[in-house]
């Protein structure tokens, strides 16, 4: 029960932070980064990405924070799902057709990290990890 509670509370903060972002503006229409037109991007970010290397290498579905598919959909905590676009170092995500925010975004090996340089804050921020094959 404590888990579905833990669960509970970090969906609603990533929805008020999501929510609060999307309430600041359009980068994009300020001239802001806007990825590619095309759904999805980087073929090296499709896949599903856990906490920690141990937990992907396991498939703890409990653990599993992001999935990005090739057709442009960003699911989160297998929760919630966004539209994204990405080009070879960025990430732009919207939700409902309203942008959210771009974040940086690294690969190495079976390691995802994403960083926010202007430090806005976000569900996005971190490192993930794939299974390794």
């Amino acid at each position: 029960m404590k888990k579905t509670f833990k669960w509970f509370g970090i969906i609603a903060l990533i929805a008020l932070t999501g929510f609060s972002m999307a309430a600041c503006g359009d980068d994009a229409s300020a001239g802001g980064p806007s990825g590619n037109s095309g759904g999805g991007g980087s073929s090296g970010l499709v896949g599903k990405w856990y906490f920690s290397q141990e937990l992907a290498d396991a498939g703890a579905k409990e653990y599993l924070i992001w999935e990005f598919t090739s057709d442009g959909k960003a699911i989160y905590a297998g929760r919630m799902t966004y539209t994204y676009t990405a080009t070879s170092d960025t990430i732009s995500v919207s939700v409902q057709g309203n942008f959210i925010g771009t974040r940086y975004y690294t690969i190495s090996g079976t390691a995802l990290k994403i960083t926010d340089p202007e430090n806005k804050g976000g569900i996005m921020e971190g490192t993930f990890y794939k299974p390794r094959k």
